[in-house]
């Protein structure tokens, strides 16, 4: 199997039943990674 570093990898997939925690899983995530400047921040950004 072919190993690719974290510098080629762009695509994240999460699955899983309507309210198991999707989002709030990704938003730690992107909260940590420093992606978004604070947790409810995916949120707010819909229109």
């Amino acid at each position: 199997m072919r190993t690719y570093g974290s510098e080629r990898i762009h695509n994240v997939g999460m699955f899983g039943h309507g309210g198991c925690g999707k989002t709030t899983l990704f938003e730690a995530l992107l909260l940590t990674a420093k992606a978004i400047p604070a947790l409810g921040a995916s949120r707010m950004a819909r229109p």
